[in-house]
């Protein structure tokens, strides 16, 4: 169960701090030279050598791939933890059935012509994560990170409250329609789930450098596969289905998936291309594309109500934008809004008390959170 322990940083402390890195964001806003060497950890069975280092990965950007190669969808899948389930090849239409509801045809009040335009200046909003490469937010205005052993939660506030530990190193962090945390563990091979009170289950295992996550409101959670060159989707009924596999696949990192026009976006972290894959009304996947290039070393994405792409190049820890179709391509080349002078890796819309909604939240293994107000509020997410 959670502790019911709740610590505050002082005050001070924590004002001095964010007050140095306000000074940094300031400097560093609207530089397009990249930004801070980050963190670095060698590990030869995850991908810590490939997400959390960037003062030494030369990211490549690999324009010859050839993006509409069609994928395999290897039958290949992995097994529910908890009990061993069957795995299917077969998806259920109940992953990808939920409509988006948070889109400029039924908000009239989101200016979707009229976003901010570039550079957007960023502010660091708290400082008690480290060794979180993820974000994820409760709607109920706690934000929720790694910090030291386990994971916590932490209010507009700063105010702390642990909420499960031991939990090692993780990466993909996100809530679930259910309101369980779901977690990446890359070392280990699987996910875990963490429910509200704190209990820790394995949720998926024998996947390899399991990395970026994103659980649906159908229930579906999409999952990457940095070392296994997978995308999969594990399903309500515990089957797995994969998605992408091999070549176009090759150090899948960061996944969103828009159910408004079925499309699922990845990014490719060694070729800094940014892909998606249609997915038709039984769930199968289509053949994947190239949607554009992100300088550096593309890791998370997200996306606005408009229906725009969000990436963070965790190389130079810089976020872009790019403006997307209603098909899902690509209107022009992505657009750097922001500089972080700390390594930044993944982005989330904020949620809950506290936390503006118009805003892109950030995060690294470094463990400081930035806020760049980018005008739009996101996709509706569990």
């Amino acid at each position: 169960m959670r502790p019911a322990l709740t610590s505050r940083r002082p005050l001070a402390s924590t004002a001095a701090r964010l007050l140095a890195l306000s000074t940094l964001v300031v400097a560093c806003a609207g530089d397009d030279s990249g930004g801070s060497e980050a963190t670095s950890e060698s590990s030869s069975a995850s991908t810590t050598d490939t997400t959390s280092t960037t003062a030494t990965t030369d990211a490549t950007t690999d324009a010859t791939t050839d993006a509409t190669t069609t994928s395999s969808t290897d039958a290949t899948s992995t097994s529910s933890t908890d009990t061993t389930s069957t795995t299917s090849t077969t998806s259920t239409s109940e992953s990808t059935s939920t409509t988006d509801t948070t889109t400029s045809d039924t908000d009239p009040g989101i200016e979707c012509d009229a976003l901010p335009p570039a550079p957007i200046p960023a502010e660091p909003v708290t400082m008690v994560f480290d060794g979180s490469e993820d974000l994820a937010f409760d709607g109920l205005g706690h934000l929720a990170g790694k910090s030291g052993d386990g994971v916590v939660l932490v209010d507009a506030a700063d105010a702390v409250t642990p909420l499960a530990s031991p939990v090692p190193k993780a990466y993909g962090l996100r809530y679930t329609v259910g309101g369980d945390l779901v977690v990446a563990l890359p070392n280990d091979g699987k996910l875990l789930s963490i429910t509200p009170g704190g209990q820790i289950s394995d949720l998926l295992t024998g996947l390899q450098g399991p990395n970026g996550v994103f659980p649906d409101l159908g229930g579906a959670i999409w999952v990457t596969e940095f070392s296994g060159s997978r995308v999969i989707r594990r399903n309500p009924d515990a089957t797995v289905d994969v998605i992408v596999s091999g070549g176009e696949a090759t150090s899948a990192n960061g996944v969103v998936y828009d159910s408004k026009r079925a499309l699922l976006f990845y990014t490719n972290y060694s070729s800094g291309r940014v892909a998606r894959v249609p997915i038709d009304d039984q769930g199968q996947p289509g053949a994947p594309s190239m949607v554009t290039m992100i300088p550096g070393s593309p890791d998370g994405i997200i996306l606005d109500a408009c229906g725009n792409l969000y990436a963070v190049n965790q190389g130079g820890s810089e976020l872009y934008r790019v403006l997307l179709d209603d098909a899902g391509a690509a209107l022009g080349p992505a657009e750097l809004l922001t500089t972080l002078p700390t390594n930044v890796a993944n982005p989330q819309f904020g949620r809950g008390d506290g936390f503006d909604p118009m805003s892109l939240y950030l995060a690294g293994n470094p463990g400081v959170v930035y806020r760049v107000p980018v005008g739009v509020p996101g996709i509706e997410i569990p």
